[in-house]
């Protein structure tokens, strides 16, 4: 524990507010920055968290953006997608393979990405109040193509 003092002034936003519907009709460059294994109802998913970076960075600061994929056989397609998007190679999530998607996962931590974010939404928060936010719509590899 410390008893430091702190200058409260210093405080900044903690930036949340949603991009603007102008600000996401181009996908933005973002670097996959971490993940988390966690459990869900349907079974074992991932937390993707992405960071801002390039362009969109100077353009709105280095926001994060988090995103989900299932283990569920019901959502593996979603899985597979986010980690071709990654540089993971297709035949690595092919028909034919039973490679574990955890260590490629790991290895892509600090990839670049294309984020395709929705326009701001609404959703309900915990607190039964409702809030604004933007969601990933798609994953894209760091070589699609920006309009």
């Amino acid at each position: 524990m410390t008893n430091e003092a702190v200058n409260w002034g210093d405080a900044q936003s903690s930036n949340f507010e949603p991009l603007s519907t102008e600000a996401v009709v181009a996908p933005l460059e973002a670097t996959l920055s971490g993940y988390e294994v966690r459990s869900g109802a349907k079974g074992p998913y991932f937390s993707f968290e992405f960071t801002l970076d390039g362009e969109a960075a100077e353009l709105h600061g280095s926001r994060k953006f988090w995103d989900i994929a299932s283990m569920s056989p019901g959502g593996l397609w979603g899985l597979k997608e986010a980690l071709i998007a990654f540089g993971i190679a297709p035949e690595r999530v092919g028909p034919d393979s039973t490679e574990a998607p955890e260590p490629m996962v790991q290895e892509s931590v600090g990839c670049s990405v294309r984020l395709k974010l929705s326009p701001p939404k609404s959703y309900p928060k915990n607190d039964g109040t409702t809030g604004v936010r933007n969601e990933i719509d798609k994953i894209l590899g760091s070589a699609y193509a920006m309009p």
